[in-house]
């Protein structure tokens, strides 16, 4: 989407549109901004300035969003039309295909502030104050003190089904000029004064980036910090953080007493909010389950455990691995997914450095040959470390459980394809899934064909595999492909391009922890993030660094494939919900990230950890035994 708004400046054809359709929920500015770093930037500039890197390959350039005298002239619904519709001619895909409604608005929503700045917004909030509110309502909601007086009937500036076909332009004219029984103030305000005023009555149903506030109400939260190792109370900062209706708000702190507890007061209770509390211990993040307050409740206890560190691990398993193997142009796409678990009293730090600051702590087998590696949560080079046989994970171990995931690509010649592969640990069951169509010849035990996301398998497993074992599989009667198209190493995007029914299948597969990788990335998130109250800019994105940039890329493909799965009949509304839910709150917690220092701290969905006692949502696995209380 790298050309998403090249051409908005553009009118579009009355004749030719079809009824537009208005943001239902409110669009998400916040969403907003991560789908357009991530997929208008490399166009239209971080900024909106049209200087993005691939600008000048495009023979009109990019439209510079940011630029006043083109955004002042645009609607919503405009934008949301060419971004969903296309325009080939000027070389506008159209996205309704790869993006849902709700995001498109999300990301015209923020593009519509991208000309607009923070004192802006404070001079327009005076204007509206002084001269608006009286009539239209501090909220716009057209029930102002002298327009009820007075027995007029004010527009409802809170109808995006209004305010989506009205520009700036527009509400620019009716305020200079006055209409009906409104008077003009070209006399009274300045013109920098009206601009600012009319961008504030837009914020009534699209609110521009700003920093978040906690609501209050009447939720007592309680709990206790504890150290899993000792058994004894720790008195720490406990942090918490709040979310409603997915969207991370401000944080707050408390300090524990000696006996480690801690109390939140003034908690809003409603369904739409949930709570994580979280806490550092020595060099190491913890965080606890996510919890919200029971319908008619305002008590919530949420207790919170720490460990000690140690460079010796405790007993790791695999509960599970499950390898995905389709083939793609003279490769072998492969898909791995494990559950492990960690039978410890304390966290995992590994002793080995691999990396300056940087230890060794899981270590991942590849098979000779393999290229393109992608791992979810972190790249190669930043959290995960290349070795000759191998990926090391330097991420700290908690105890309990965790999942991890990954791809990439094994070239193969002719016809016949060997994947030879083991893991480093016992494995309690390993399935190993097979795209139909090639023969399979393996010593695992074959459990027949089964059907993921509309497209047919073949299943093989075994139990009780020791650590280092070699499982092999014998692929014949492959495509034959002339010129094999297999991409370099490194190159994340082709692996997620080149088959989303193998992405599709690892979805289904890993459906589930949906709360337990929010609570991962809390564990492991940088340990310098921006102050509650520091107001994020309005107008420039923050710049983006390597690796959250793809984190966020990998979340968005994400989410479209689970679109597109669930449009297709492969997820049923339920499952399909829950995962969905998971990567967008996912990635609006990356998107409240903004002083990322580095990928070695970043956990997004690939390891979620379940704690020691290994609870989290149910999780269902591809050979149809439904895995609960992980």
């Amino acid at each position: 989407m790298g050309i998403l708004l090249l051409v908005l400046l553009q009118p579009v054809a009355a004749a030719a549109a079809p009824v537009q359709q208005n943001p239902t929920p409110p669009p998400s500015v916040g969403s907003g901004q991560e789908l357009f770093q991530q997929n208008c930037a490399p166009c239209h500039g971080a900024a909106g300035l049209g200087d993005g890197p691939t600008a000048a390959e495009l023979p009109q350039g990019a439209t510079a969003l940011a630029d006043p005298a083109i955004a002042r002239l645009a609607t919503p619904a405009e934008w949301f039309q060419i971004v969903k519709e296309g325009r080939m001619a000027a070389y506008m895909p159209p996205w309704k295909n790869r993006l849902s409604d709700e995001q498109i608005w999300d990301v015209v929503a923020y593009s519509l502030f991208l000309q607009t700045s923070e004192a802006e917004m404070a001079q327009g909030e005076a204007v509206w104050e002084e001269q608006c509110a009286a009539c239209h309502g501090p909220d716009g909601a057209g029930a102002g003190p002298q327009a009820v007086d007075a027995g007029l009937a004010m527009p409802d500036l809170t109808d995006s089904a209004l305010t989506a076909n009205r520009s700036l332009s527009d509400w620019y004219t009716v305020t200079s000029q006055g209409q009906g029984a409104m008077p003009g103030f070209a006399e009274t305000l300045s013109e920098t004064e009206i601009w600012a005023a009319v961008q504030v009555a837009r914020t009534f149903t699209v609110q521009p980036i700003a920093a978040t506030t906690v609501l209050t109400g009447t939720g007592r939260l309680t709990g206790q910090v504890t150290n899993g190792t000792t058994g004894q109370p720790v008195t720490a900062t406990v942090t918490l953080n709040t979310f409603e209706n997915l969207e991370p708000l401000a944080t707050r702190d408390v300090e524990t007493g000696p006996d480690g507890a801690f109390v939140f007061e003034n908690l809003p209770t409603g369904s739409q909010y949930v709570y994580l509390v979280s806490t550092i211990y020595g060099d190491n993040s913890f965080g606890s389950e996510i919890a919200s307050f029971p319908a008619g409740e305002s008590e919530l206890s949420t207790p919170l455990t720490i460990y000690e560190s140690s460079a010796t691990p405790g007993e790791i398993r695999v509960n599970l691995a499950q390898w995905f193997v389709d083939s793609h142009q003279g490769a072998l796409l492969i898909g791995e997914l494990y559950r492990i678990n960690h039978d410890s009293d304390r966290v995992f730090v590994g002793s080995e450095e691999v990396a300056p600051g940087q230890n060794a702590v899981l270590r991942f087998n590849l098979p000779e040959g393999a290229t393109s590696v992608v791992f979810d949560g972190g790249e190669i080079g930043g959290r995960f470390i290349r070795t000759a046989d191998g990926v090391v994970d330097t991420q700290p171990l908690l105890p309990g459980g965790s999942q991890v995931l990954l791809r990439y690509l094994l070239p193969y010649e002719g016809t016949t394809a060997e994947f030879a592969h083991s893991v480093p640990y016992p494995v309690d069951r390993l399935n190993a899934l097979v795209v139909d169509g090639p023969e399979v010849s393996t010593s695992l035990q074959s459990l027949g064909p089964q059907t993921v996301a509309e497209q047919q398998w073949n299943s093989f497993e075994a139990t009780n595999l020791p650590a280092g074992e070699q499982v092999s599989l014998s692929l014949s009667d492959l495509a034959r492909v002339q010129d094999p198209v297999v991409a370099p190493a490194g190159d994340s995007d082709a692996v997620l391009a080149n088959n989303p029914a193998l992405l599709y299948g690892i979805a289904a597969a890993a459906l589930v922890v949906i709360l337990g990788v929010l609570a991962a990335y809390f564990l492991f998130r940088p340990k310098a993030p921006v102050a509650a109250e520091t107001a994020l800019p309005v107008a420039a994105a923050p710049a983006v660094d390597a690796d959250p940039a793809v984190e966020r890329q990998r979340l968005l493909a994400s989410i479209a494939q689970l679109d597109d799965l669930y449009a297709a009949g492969g997820l049923d509304e339920e499952s399909y919900e829950r995962a969905r839910a998971a990567q967008k709150r996912i990635l609006l917690l990356v998107a409240g990230e903004r002083s990322e220092t580095g990928p070695s701290g970043e956990v997004v969905g690939a390891r979620s950890e379940t704690g020691p006692s290994g609870e989290a949502e149910a999780e269902v696995d591809l050979s149809g035994e439904e895995q609960s209380g992980l």
